[in-house]
């Protein structure tokens, strides 16, 4: 036989085989027996058409495992176990979510099976409607449960109580009694507590879904594999499902695992449409509240700018008796209405989630030092003892947010003043953790005070909270500061909380996690191994002052009134080795001083006297008894420590001139008219203000400081002003909100100028705006400074002297 031969002979053997290929195909009833889907004789004629025309699409079907493709109408389709999408992944969901416990945990792998089977459902719906040219909806739903038979999901057995109808009220009830899910259940020998044909119903609800073009959806209600002797379901609108449910599922089975089975596609959906309704209406809303307190503030601080200028201002001068005290209480009440709108602005920024911490390198004994003494005047005013302490361990520098750290304790330490009517407060601060790169500090404000109840300790940090009205309208406030301090507490990764009992005081504790920075030496050679004594009636005082004088490395001892310190002086002497130095805080320590200098017998000691603001002719008292210094309590370890170093020097160099007086500026007596600061060189300064009270409260308050002031209304009069003399100013102090234009446009304006000019003249920002990122807008438009109103007459001295001496 030739090669022609036998090609001819291939060629007729491959066609003999092609067609009985084409036989066999012709042979296969993908109903093997029976129909595929059972129906109500009312629809009997739109499924006997769908078993046709699926029929059809699924006879077309190949199989060629070496391109591992299973097509069907040239559609490639994929087959997967049927426990892996049924037994195994619910094991495996409920098993990741075990925490969440196993109700939990099947919900979220019931709602993920549905969600994706009800997107195929309505995917494979799309592209069968197509590829057959079905359009009429009813001829559409009806290939559903056929397609589902032919597909492997589940016989479908339609209830005579349904109702198919293209819109909101359509209805479904029907059996699945070979669904491949339950089945899956069986065969693992798995019995279920609750329905699990999750897929077959989100499928057919998504097949349906797309057919009619209305949200449905399905939920089974007997399983299977739960033990019950079908897999039932019920298919309609998500807003009408539940009532549908209550027709069929018993009121005694109606748990929470049944409301568990109402799938969540479409309602998750609808709530994340109303969440992001609700989020740009609360964006919105967080904008628009944002600007009415920005606005507020701002027209708030403006006129309380003048009030409390003019006010210190008048202070200055000559007054009588009852003058003064009107006035002091007008000030007093002008700075309380301050606090009261900066907690506002700052439980807004809490609100909004955009409170934030300012981290830099700061003292932390000098910033509690600082706090301390700008509350003592309020404490002494109630007659009350204010100590602190800052324990030796704790670090000295520390990187964090120094003034957030002090509205703490302001907050705090000013509620402990405010409920204590008699006793003490005591604040102390140590270290509860030291970490390589860290310290968590633990601080502490005691004080003897009314106390809380029990039933309010657990709210008490709530915002807008007092214990009672009773007492809000004895005490006032907003009832902020404690919310507030809790957040930065938050922010600062510590926590707070209360000790309290009604009538005994109360003991606020919080925690606050700082980066410490490299330790400095804290013993000065100078002092190291000096034999010093305190004397003081208080035990917490007499701890304090002994912590602060051991900390520079002196030998410490202690007295409890004068007649123990003088015994204590004797005896130490008779050893040989006197006392050095003597710190005491005795209500009176005149007679002490006396009794010491008095006593021939004595070595005199420095004599270091903590006062509470005595009187004048107290203080001169123990200057001519020749005390080295007098130091305002509460004092600073670092302010104790100058004294102490500034006195040895005098002491050491006998014999003593002048004793060191280092008194605070606030103190009780009545204070007597004083100068005003001045400078060592007057000022030329343009103040752009648009109003009138505050032009006068300024021009008034920089002319008494030697300054020569002038005015421009607006932006546009300032830029002018300069032109015209570009040399006749040393300073602008700008307001931000002007008309015509404002101080940002003015700003931006003068430093284009100055570009070429290649000057650059000082202004700093003097405004009301006082709102988060206002300080860094005036900064970044090239302003060199920021002061927000009401201004802090020294303050704004420190600022002009800074700037028009960097100048100079």
């Amino acid at each position: 036989m030739n090669d022609s031969s036998r090609e001819r002979e291939l060629e007729d053997k491959i066609r003999r085989l092609q067609a009985e290929i084409g036989q066999l195909r012709e042979r296969v009833q993908w109903p093997a027996t029976g129909d595929t889907v059972r129906v109500p004789e009312a629809y009997a004629s739109f499924f006997n058409l769908a078993e046709e025309t699926v029929g059809k699409y699924f006879s077309q079907t190949t199989i060629d495992p070496t391109k591992a493709t299973i097509e069907i109408s040239g559609q490639r389709y994929v087959l997967l176990r049927a426990s892996s999408l049924s037994v195994d992944f619910l094991a495996t969901i409920k098993n990741l979510y075990a925490d969440h416990g196993e109700e939990e945990a099947f919900a979220i792998g019931r709602s993920f099976l549905f969600d994706i089977a009800h997107v195929i459902g309505m995917e494979d719906a799309k592209n069968f409607h197509k590829q057959m040219g079905v359009v009429d909806p009813i001829a559409k739903l009806s290939a559903g449960p056929v397609h589902f038979a032919y597909s492997g999901w589940a016989f479908v057995d339609i209830s005579p109580e349904s109702s198919p109808t293209p819109d909101e009220n359509c209805f479904l009830k029907y059996d699945h009694p070979f669904s491949f899910e339950a089945d899956a259940w069986i065969k693992a020998g798995i019995r279920s507590d609750k329905p699990v044909c999750i897929m077959n119903a989100g499928y057919s609800s998504g097949w349906c879904e797309e057919s009619f073009g209305v949200p449905l959806t399905a939920v089974e209600i007997s399983c299977k594999a739960a033990g019950d002797d079908t897999c039932t379901f019920i298919m309609a609108s998500p807003r009408k499902i539940k009532q549908h449910l209550a027709r069929y599922v018993p009121k005694s089975s109606q748990s929470k695992s049944i409301a568990y089975q109402i799938p969540s596609f479409f309602e998750r959906k609808r709530v994340e449409e109303e969440m992001k309704s609700a989020r740009r209406k609360a964006e919105d809303s967080d904008r628009m509240k944002s600007e009415f307190l920005a606005n507020m503030s701002h027209e708030i601080r403006t006129p309380m700018n003048a009030i409390i200028g003019m006010t210190e201002l008048v202070l200055d001068t000559a007054l009588t008796d009852v003058q003064r005290d009107y006035l002091t209480t007008s000030l007093e009440s002008a700075e309380s209405l301050v606090d009261i709108i900066d907690e506002i602005l700052d439980f807004s920024k809490i609100e909004a989630g955009k409170l934030e911490l300012d981290i830099h390198p700061f003292s932390l004994p000098e910033c509690v030092g600082d706090t301390m003494k700008s509350l003592a005047l309020r404490a002494k005013s109630k007659g009350l003892a204010l100590a602190w302490n800052v324990e030796k361990d704790v670090p000295n520098m520390v990187r964090g947010d120094r003034g957030r750290l002090r509205q703490i304790l302001v907050n705090l330490v000013g509620n402990a003043i405010k409920f204590t009517d008699h006793g003490e407060i005591e604040a102390n601060v140590k270290v509860q953790e030291m970490g390589p790169d860290g310290a968590t500090l633990y601080i502490t404000i005691r004080d003897t005070g009314i106390g809380i109840p029990q039933s309010k300790l657990h709210s008490i940090f709530d915002a807008f909270t007092q214990v009672d009205m009773a007492t809000t309208r004895r005490y006032g406030g907003t009832g902020l500061g404690l919310t507030i301090s809790s957040e930065l507490v938050r922010l600062m990764n510590g926590k707070i909380w209360v000790d309290s009992q009604p009538g005994q005081g109360s003991t606020f504790h919080f925690t606050a996690r700082m980066e410490t920075e490299p330790a400095k030496a804290g013993v000065h050679a100078d002092l190291a191994e000096l034999l010093a004594l305190t004397v003081t009636d208080r035990p917490t005082n007499r701890k304090i002052l002994e912590e602060m004088l051991s900390t520079l490395g002196m030998r410490v001892g202690a007295a409890e009134s004068a007649q123990a310190a003088v015994h204590a002086l004797l005896k130490q002497q008779a050893t040989g080795h006197p006392m050095q130095l003597l710190v005491t805080d005795i209500a009176d320590a005149v007679p002490l001083v006396e009794s010491i200098r008095g006593n021939r017998e004595l070595v005199d000691p420095i004599i270091i006297v903590l006062t509470s603001a005595q009187k004048r002719q107290q203080i001169q008292r123990l200057v001519g008894l020749g005390v080295e210094a007098c130091l305002t309590k509460p004092v600073k370890q670092s302010d104790l420590t100058t004294s102490i170093l500034r006195a040895k020097q005098v002491f050491d160099a006998r014999p003593v001139t002048s004793p060191v007086i280092a008194s605070e500026p606030e103190t009780l007596e009545e204070p007597e008219p004083t100068q005003p600061p001045t400078t060592d060189m007057p000022v030329r300064i343009l103040l752009v203000e648009d109003g009138v009270a505050n032009q006068k409260f300024a021009v008034a308050m920089l002319s008494r400081w030697g300054h020569s002031v002038t005015i421009a209304n607006n932006g546009r009069e300032a830029i002018n002003a300069l032109n015209d003399a570009p040399d006749q100013f040393d300073l602008v102090l700008m307001d931000i909100l002007m008309p015509e234009m404002d101080g940002l446009q003015a700003t931006e304006k003068i430093r284009a100028q100055e570009r070429d000019s290649g000057r650059h003249i000082p202004i700093v920002a003097i405004t009301a705006q006082a709102m988060k990122g206002d300080r860094e807008k005036c900064l970044k438009v090239g302003m060199d400074d920021y002061l927000a109103k009401p201004l802090r007459r020294r303050e704004l001295q420190k600022t002009i002297q800074r700037l028009v001496s960097k100048k100079a």
